[in-house]
């Protein structure tokens, strides 16, 4: 009776969907819905229904209807979610490539940003006005504003004060009853205290409830001294008085589960003009973070961490800063990142920082300071660690990220225990690196999800890792990508019985029904981090390094027309998945399709590759399919044509350049 209600009210929904978007935006072919089943997680779901948006207003229309038929919705733009954010088996919304508007303000000092605008492009508009956003994630190249404001996502030089959370000016906001909240516009806000009086009024009275509770209190203060995405922006209740201000500091890092962030304005952070980068190599784990303590001061921009399998890991690329002292199987490194706005200060930065190395214990060499295409170049390793880490793991196993803030004082202890962990649980090969100025570490760990043994030992280390990091080291669980699916039955954990209930009435406040994200960052399911775990499946030798991060999505030139490069090889692997179990008449749909969507609209000129952190080039794995799948005569003039390809960006950039010159 229950299926048959939930399928009657899903029948009714798409029908009111129907009549407020476009034919082509609302997909449920089977090549469609598995294309997006993917995102960069360890988690695997298959949607019911995928919807484009092209306008706020079809928001407003989904979020009625869904609220009317109490349909679960899951909203996809593109941040830093890598814990199962941005995936369901219900209905997936995804923003179009309409969502780039932008606005300079204030002389480049507030920028008004639409949430499909990438977060690379934003920091291009502000390059004039010598600003940027705060936010500085390691995928700020192809993330999106959306995502990374719905994450709180931070990055190397962000630490806790440059986030989305403390440079926001202002918000503009869909909650699940379709209404709009625009901070920005005196009108909007009069109207939503009017007509939403009772989230407003509840607001206050939470406000009021921390206020007299002094541990709380305590505890939300000190939680927020270090990187912490773990739950709601629960600070917000201390930072300000009015509900609207709260409510505005409540979406950053609510992951989609309030409400849907159409902009944002934040407000820039000046870009220093001269950077220099140099490698300092330690003997051991512990030697390296106790110098974290010694070099971290505000002269700093960021100190970034590598441990020995990440250098190991990264051996080629790294292989003309590595002299024959270092042993990639032992040593450590911290990439010092200095920058200032002249380059005599700059100099005196160096000199201060380079007698505190001098103090350092264990160090095996370190480097000058590099400056242009040099420090690009360590910078690009550094961001590109994890797709390089990931790219090197097992046939069929996949690369699963997490991340972790400790106090910097627990820093050295903090980060000898993970790795202890990671030997207790058998994970020898996993990696260390990440902020080591934040106390702030990632972590990636090879695994398999093939059967009920695999899940139990990852069930066990979470709830290890959780006591580890909470109880003996009072850090954060997550300090900059989101809570997820994977921390959600953690919450309770980190913060205690008495706030894990305020988060659960934050979410009855916004959305009664639970239709927004439901199983993100608040779950009633205590092992909803060990369902719908993904499986990779090798499907060509050109694609299974393939992580699935979407980097090469922005510069696809199929973007918006047809399938990105991530999602064709999704889709390849799920058709031989789907192929191998048998499933002839879904395969035979996906294949049908497929041949428009992943192969004819292909350009094949491997662009793909050019951005990709290990070179995927999938253009080269459409041409092998073409071939297999077509005919000789055609395979021949389409690899014909993809060879004159390059002369669009030839010319794209040409253009760029001549009117850049122009406007000089």
């Amino acid at each position: 009776m229950i299926a048959a209600e939930q399928d009657k009210n899903f029948n009714n929904f798409l029908k009111l969907i129907k009549q407020a978007l476009p034919k082509k935006n609302i997909l449920f072919d089977p090549l469609s819905l598995y294309s997006y089943a993917n995102d960069a997680s360890h988690y695997y779901l298959v949607p019911k229904l995928v919807l484009i948006v092209d306008e706020e207003v079809e928001i407003q229309s989904i979020f009625k209807s869904a609220k009317k038929y109490k349909i679960p919705l899951t909203i996809r733009a593109a941040g830093s979610s890598l814990s199962g954010q941005s995936i369901t088996d219900s209905v997936l919304l995804v923003i179009s490539w309409k969502w780039r508007k932008y606005k300079i303000l204030n002389d480049g000092n507030e920028i008004e940003l639409q949430a499909g605008v990438i977060g690379k492009d934003a920091n291009y508009y502000l390059a004039k006005y010598q600003k940027k956003i705060g936010p500085d994630p390691s995928s700020l190249d192809f993330a999106k504003i959306g995502g990374i404001a719905a994450n709180n996502a931070s990055g190397m030089c962000c630490g806790v004060k440059n986030n989305s959370y403390h440079t926001l000016k202002n918000i503009r906001v869909i909650f699940n009853n379709g209404t709009i909240l625009d901070t920005s516009d005196e009108v909007s806000i009069q109207d939503f205290k009017k007509t939403n009086k009772f989230i407003c009024e509840k607001i206050i009275e939470i406000r009021k409830k921390i206020l007299i509770n002094n541990n709380i209190k305590e505890k939300i203060q000190n939680k927020y001294k270090i990187k912490n995405t773990v739950g709601y922006s629960l600070n917000s209740f201390l930072d300000f008085e009015d509900p609207i201000d709260i409510i505005s500091h409540l979406m950053i890092g609510s992951e989609g589960t309030l409400g849907f962030i159409s902009s944002i304005t934040y407000k820039t952070i000046y870009e220093d003009p001269y950077k220099k980068a140099a490698l300092c190599f330690f003997s051991d784990l512990r030697s390296a973070m106790e110098a974290v303590l010694i070099l971290n001061d505000e002269n700093i921009s960021s100190l970034e961490f590598l441990d020995a399998t990440s250098i190991k890991c990264a051996k080629k690329e790294l292989s003309e800063f590595l002299s024959q002292e270092i042993n990639t199987y032992e040593h450590c490194l911290l990439i010092i990142d200095l920058r200032d706005s002249s380059e005599m200060n700059l100099n005196q930065k160096i000199l201060e920082i380079n007698k505190k190395i001098n103090r350092c214990q264990n160090v095996i060499t370190y480097s000058q300071f590099y400056e242009n295409d040099k420090y690009q170049k360590i910078m690009k390793i550094r961001k590109s660690i994890l797709p390089i880490v990931q790219s090197q793991r097992k046939p069929n196993f996949l690369a699963l990220l997490e991340d972790v803030a400790f106090p910097l004082e627990s820093l050295p202890q903090g980060s000898f225990d993970l790795k202890e962990l990671f030997k207790q649980h058998g994970f020898e090969n996993s990696c260390l690196f990440g902020h080591a100025k934040d106390g702030n570490l990632h972590f990636i760990l090879e695994m398999k999800f093939e059967n009920e043994n695999d899940k139990i030992k990852y069930e066990i280390f979470m709830k290890n890792l959780a006591t580890l990091v909470i109880d003996k080291h009072n850090g954060s669980l997550k300090a900059e990508h989101g809570t997820g699916r994977n921390i959600a039955p953690f919450i309770e954990v980190e913060w205690g019985k008495e706030i894990n209930d305020i988060m659960h009435e934050i979410k009855q406040i916004l959305d009664p029904e639970i239709i927004l994200n439901p199983d993100v960052i608040l779950s009633s399911d205590k092992f909803i981090h060990t369902k719908n775990l993904k499986q990779i499946t090798e499907i060509d030798i050109h694609l299974d390094k393939c992580n699935e991060c979407g980097a090469c999505e922005r510069i696809c030139p199929s973007y918006g027309l047809s399938l990105t490069p991530r999602q064709r090889i999704v889709s390849l692997r799920a058709m031989n998945f789907i192929q191998k179990n048998n499933k002839t008449k879904i395969y035979k749909n996906m294949f049908k399709h497929f041949k428009y969507y992943g192969s004819d609209t292909c350009a094949a000129s491997g662009m793909c590759a050019t951005v990709c952190p290990v070179g995927v080039d999938t253009g080269k794995v459409i041409k092998n399919w073409r071939i297999k799948h077509k005919s000789v005569f055609l395979s021949y003039i389409w690899n014909f044509l993809s060879q004159f390809h390059f002369m669009i960006h030839f010319f794209g950039k040409l253009y760029l350049k001549i009117k850049t010159s122009y406007h000089d």
